[in-house]
């Protein structure tokens, strides 16, 4: 195994692991990233912090049903 694999076979078991006390991170840092874009004017900055916010409602949505 080159040693890329070793830190991406690291992370993908630990997001798997942690995956419900990730979401909950990962939705604050997000929404803290939109302000912030939103405040300084810096539309792509918004834009870029939206993304993992629709993918995580459209799991969600997919999830349930």
């Amino acid at each position: 195994m080159d040693s890329e694999d070793v830190w991406f076979y690291f992370l993908m078991c630990y997001f798997h692991e942690h995956y419900s006390e990730l979401i909950s991170v990962i939705f604050i840092i997000s929404f803290i990233g939109i302000i912030w874009g939103i405040i300084h004017e810096m539309r792509w900055l918004s834009v870029f912090f939206t993304l993992p916010l629709l993918i995580f409602v459209v799991g969600l949505i997919f999830s349930n049903s």
